[in-house]
This record gives C-alpha cells, sequence and structure tokens, in this order.
C-alpha cells in the first residue's frame, strides 16, 4: 500500500475508533485499536485525543448555552405565573418542554403539572374576584380535557378536576376548596420551579466527525445522480430528435 493508502486508512481507522468511543462501545473501539495494532495497521491516537478533547469542550459549551436557555424560560414562566398570563404563560411552557430532554417532558410527573398549570389559570378569575371571566377561563380548561394525554386519568388526584367546569361555585365545593388557597398557589409555583430547575435539557455531545462523512457521501451521490438523470434525459432528447 503507497504512503497516500496507509494515511487513508489510517484515517478511516481513527473515525471508527471515534465513533465507537462515541457510541458509549468502548470496549469494541478498545478490540479494534488492539487488532490495529496486532496487524500493523496505523491509526491517529493525537487525533483521537484531539477530537475527544474537541467534542467535549463543544458539548461543555453547548450545556452551558442550554441551560442559560432554560433560565430565561423558568424567568418568563414564573413572572408569567405570577401576573396570570395563561396564554403567554403555556406558549412559553411549550418552549421549555421541546427543550428539555424528550423522557423529561413526557413522563407523568411533566403531564401532571401541566394539567395542574392548567387548573390554576382555570381558576385564576375566581381566585382574583373576577366572576365575569370565570366561564371564558372554564371553557379553555374543557377544551384542555379533552385534548390532554389520557395518562392524565390514571392519576387519582386529578380525576376530580374532570368535574370542575361543570361545578357552578368552585370555591365552596370540598374537592376543590385547597385550590384558591394561597398556600397551594405557593406549593405549585415552587414545582414548576423545581422542575425545570433541574437542567433536564437536551445537552447532545458533538457528533464524530463520520457523520459528517456520510453526510457529504449522500449528498455528493445525490449530486452525482442528478447529473446523470439530466444527462440521460439530454441524451434522450438528442435521440428523439435525431
Amino acid at each position: 500500500m503507497d504512503q497516500g493508502g496507509h494515511k487513508d486508512a489510517a484515517h478511516i481507522h481513527t473515525l471508527m475508533i471515534e465513533y465507537l468511543e462515541w457510541a458509549g462501545m468502548d470496549q469494541v473501539g478498545q478490540l479494534l485499536k488492539s487488532e490495529c495494532q496486532a496487524r500493523g495497521l496505523a491509526f491517529s491516537r493525537e487525533d483521537l485525543d484531539s477530537r475527544s478533547s474537541s467534542r467535549a469542550s463543544r458539548a461543555d459549551s453547548e450545556a452551558a448555552e442550554a441551560n442559560s436557555a432554560v433560565d430565561d424560560l423558568l424567568k418568563d414562566l414564573l413572572a408569567s405565573y405570577d401576573t396570570g398570563q395563561g396564554a403567554k404563560f403555556f406558549q412559553t411552557w411549550r418552549t421549555a418542554r421541546e427543550r428539555t430532554s424528550t423522557s423529561s417532558s413526557s413522563t407523568l410527573e411533566a403531564l401532571t403539572l401541566e394539567f395542574y398549570l392548567h387548573v390554576y389559570f382555570a381558576t385564576l378569575p375566581l381566585r382574583h374576584g373576577h366572576k365575569e371571566d370565570h366561564p371564558v377561563a372554564m371553557a379553555v380548561f374543557r377544551r384542555f380535557l379533552e385534548t390532554c394525554s389520557p395518562r392524565v386519568g390514571t392519576v387519582q388526584d386529578l380525576l376530580p378536576f374532570y368535574a370542575l367546569p361543570y361545578v357552578p361555585d368552585p370555591t365552596h365545593h370540598p374537592a376543590f376548596r385547597p385550590v384558591f388557597q394561597e398556600a397551594w398557589v405557593r406549593e405549585l409555583r415552587g414545582r414548576l420551579s423545581g422542575f425545570l430547575g433541574r437542567r433536564t435539557t437536551t445537552t447532545t455531545t458533538s457528533r464524530p466527525a463520520i457523520f459528517s462523512y456520510l453526510h457529504h457521501h449522500r449528498h455528493h451521490s445525490s449530486s452525482v445522480g442528478a447529473a446523470l438523470v439530466a444527462q440521460e434525459s439530454a441524451a434522450s432528447a438528442v435521440r428523439s430528435q435525431r
């Protein structure tokens, strides 16, 4: 194998080992290193160390940016919670859930918290003595009940709230009386702050270089294929003319 071939092979082996280490297959990666050494196949240790350090640095930077964004979202959420801006709150809430990891944003804990937040805003007019706004708030809550995940129906504590829109004056109903107490409002606010404060952001580490090569290869193949199709179409048109 010529010098260029050795260099290419070393680069390929390095890319393979880098991917295996990134994917958490350390034993397989170590086995590949040992096999390369046993067969006299080259790979670059310096390149591996450099790539690993670079990925870790980018991952730390991405994590810091993601956590900063979550901090800003939490501030906006708490401000909307305190001022009773329901529409703005749930718009920010959806953004926050998209930025948190899939596993945490779809857990029963997250769904239950979201349910209670809807209860909070649905009862807000009565809590502040604005009875004229109560029917609209209950209509919004009814729509939420119609579209929320059926998984919340498995939480026993939430079941009474399915009747909330149909109770004329929930402030005097034993099942809903705690919702109108300041202690309940503070406790829910603390749960909201704690849920997002755990930094469950998706901090995917930077992907290995092999992904870039695959993307470039697919893009190049697609471009070549399109060119060949265009060339064949042109040739077919010329044949037809003849």
